[in-house]
């Protein structure tokens, strides 16, 4: 899955219409998601790996009705 965050409900909507095949999201909506992914995994693994991983989380780690949500 292919993840584009952008600052605000209505860019989302607009890139949304000309990117087709992308999942376009605002950042307020998965960034919390995606924070308390590394957090766990740094609880493991360490901060290094958390960091590393931050960004694959983002798609990774969305509540499910949030990834449900991104693939419509």
């Amino acid at each position: 899955m292919k993840l584009i965050l952008t600052g605000s409900s209505l860019l989302a909507t607009q890139f949304s219409a000309y990117l087709p095949g992308l999942h376009v999201l605002p950042a307020a909506e998965v960034l919390p998601a995606a924070k308390q992914c590394a957090k766990d995994i740094a609880e493991k693994s360490g901060p290094v790996v958390a960091l590393a991983q931050q960004a694959i989380l983002i798609g990774t780690c969305l509540p499910s009705q949030d990834r449900l949500n991104a693939n419509k």
